[in-house]
């Protein structure tokens, strides 16, 4: 399938050298309808492996009577769809809270599945390379749908299935195509310069908080390293691999409740009890999931002066229209455009980091949503009022002169 070249080098022998020598392309291009469905099979072969061997040395390394196609294959699937958004049910218990980190590797994989079919396709055409992504993703889903029949996932709607693993094969092939042939880019640059500083400038202004929300996650875990080592030591092989399977699938939760917690809303890791900088709740004991290993059980020193980050989120994403030449009024309906992005994008990452992890107390979890945005929305609003308001002002003054002149 690949091009070869023949290259005769008659310098270091009489009768000549044949040297073999791969061309980096294929030899033609392979039609859509034949690159799309293999690159949706291998994606799925790759993640279904990935997820196949958490569950295989579960099995390896507990007690089991079952055999391993029901074992290992069954929670594999589970896991697999629960990733990408379906609701997972584990003994009779719906969980809708998405492991979002297991999903980030799918849609790694899926994206690198997306370069090779635009590669082998040699896509030229923005519409071609569209068609290809649609393909996959369809194939994708149908896969998706039989791999849930054939192992008996019952509790899953196929309708649901079909769906959501058209969404996600969509985005995570479609990027990759779309990126492999430089079309992403081309598309990038014929959007209006206006919206790309205003959506320069509110990514900013999330991803501050994302990686203050990061932030704190990580010195949550560092504080609280020598209690997590303890558990880790007391717990054998098969609970110590579930552990680690949860830590990295939920990682991203975390963060989200770190945003809210940060923005001073809170988030709600149990019915009706709050954690936040100014909570003064008790909360109750949780299960022994990493989630809840390092949350904190009354407000750290300094953790009030948190909502702090939003006005320097504010600020920078100000700073980024200003290095842009905004001015004038212009600077401040861009400002009011980079909010309304930062909200937008915030809001998604709260919502994805909401859900049900069990029945009763756990049904209902994850951040205060609608109060996180609203004051995240101020907190931003006044870091872009440092910087817009002095510049407006300046603007108004310089024309009320060159007026009088």
């Amino acid at each position: 399938m690949t091009g070869v070249t023949e290259v005769v080098d008659a310098s270091s022998s009489p009768r000549g050298r044949t040297r073999l020598r791969r061309s980096s392309g294929p030899a033609a291009p392979w039609p859509v309808l034949l690159a799309g469905p293999i690159a949706a099979i291998g994606g799925t072969a790759v993640t279904w492996v990935l997820f196949g061997i958490p569950p295989l040395l579960l099995w390896f390394t507990s007690t089991n009577t079952g055999a391993v196609a029901d074992s290992v294959m069954g929670v594999a699937a589970t896991v697999w769809l629960g990733a990408q958004g379906v609701p997972m049910v584990v003994d009779g218990v719906t969980i809708t809270l998405v492991p979002w980190g297991l999903g980030a590797l799918i849609l790694l994989v899926l994206f690198a599945a997306g370069r090779w079919a635009a590669r082998v396709a040699v896509i030229e055409r923005r519409s071609t390379a569209l068609g290809l992504a649609a393909v996959a993703a369809v194939t994708y889903a149908l896969l998706a749908v039989g791999a849930s029949a054939l192992l008996d996932q019952s509790d899953q709607a196929p309708g649901r299935v079909l769906l959501t693993t058209f969404v996600v094969g969509g985005i995570g092939v479609g990027l990759g195509v779309l990126s492999y042939g430089g079309h992403l880019r081309t598309w990038l640059t014929h959007v209006a310069a206006p919206v790309r500083h205003v959506c320069a400038a509110g990514i900013v202004g999330f991803m501050v908080w994302v990686g203050a929300g990061a932030a704190l996650v990580g010195i949550a875990l560092l504080a609280d390293s020598a209690t997590l080592l303890d558990v880790g030591s007391g717990i054998d092989v098969a609970a110590l691999i579930a552990a680690i399977v949860l830590a990295i699938g939920y990682l991203p939760v975390a963060v989200g409740w770190a945003i809210s917690y940060g923005i001073g809303a809170g988030f709600v890791p149990v019915g009706g009890v709050t954690v936040g900088p100014f909570s003064t709740e008790v909360v109750p004991a949780l299960p022994p999931l990493p989630l809840f290993s390092a949350l904190p059980v009354s407000p750290p020193a300094g953790s009030a002066m948190l909502p702090v980050v939003g006005i320097i989120a504010g600020v920078l994403g100000a700073a980024v229209l200003r290095r842009r030449g905004l001015s004038g009024r212009s600077l401040l309906a861009a400002a009011l455009g980079a909010v309304c992005v930062s909200a937008l994008l915030l809001t998604i990452v709260l919502v994805a980091s909401s859900g049900a992890l069990g029945s009763n107390q756990l049904d209902a979890i994850g951040p205060n949503i609608i109060p996180a945005v609203g004051v995240a929305c101020g907190l931003w609003a006044v870091g872009y009022l440092i910087v817009v308001l002095p510049t407006v002002w300046r603007g108004l003054a310089h024309e009320h002169v060159t007026e009088r002149e």
